[in-house]
């Protein structure tokens, strides 16, 4: 296998354990302040509808929401500032708007801080589907969590290890995403 689609298949790994493990840190720092990012009422109506029906839940905020968020944020959004003003400052008007859809303060700081993990993915992979992966994992390691009460007791028990550690993991991932991409730079250079 030639070195650039082994970058491109490492990069598209790396991804699933962004989203987990930044739902895994978040999740927690909210938990431990005494805050939590909460459910708008569009989650609350989808989660009280599709109560015995998980599958369709999952299925509409692990991939259908993902890919209509992202579509929307990072591809066109993002894409149509980042023309026109610097890409940082795109991408942090982008994360704020996100953010402010999340409705609660909590919610908000978890959009924000979210909407600027997945524009950098989206720059760093060049392709808006990469931060739908991370999104959708994410979002799907957060409805795990909330209907299964035993992991999530597991997770609260355990929950600076499970901080550390989730940290741990994001940084190392970024770092190789980081990497990763600094490569494939100086591979076109």
């Amino acid at each position: 296998m030639k070195a650039s689609r082994r970058r491109k298949l490492l990069l598209w790994l790396l991804l699933p354990f962004i989203g987990v493990s930044y739902a895994v840190v978040m999740n927690l720092l909210m938990a431990i302040l005494g805050a939590t990012p909460g459910q708008d009422a569009v989650d609350i109506a989808l989660s009280q509808y599709f109560e015995s029906r998980q599958w369709v839940l999952i299925l509409i905020e692990a991939v259908l929401a993902p890919v209509v968020e992202e579509w929307i944020f990072r591809k066109l959004l993002y894409g149509l500032i980042s023309r026109k003003l610097k890409k940082i400052l795109a991408a942090v008007i982008v994360s704020v708007i996100f953010g402010v859809l999340h409705f609660s303060i909590p919610g908000m700081i978890y959009g924000f801080l979210f909407g600027l993990l997945l524009t950098w993915v989206l720059e760093a992979v060049e392709t808006w589907l990469a931060a739908v992966l991370v999104h959708g994992t994410a979002n799907l390691f957060s409805i795990f969590m909330n209907y299964v009460p035993s992991a999530n007791a597991f997770v609260s028990a355990y929950r600076i290890v499970f901080l550390i550690v989730g940290a741990a993991v994001l940084g190392g991932c970024l770092f190789l995403l980081y990497r990763l991409k600094a490569g494939k730079q100086l591979e076109s250079d």
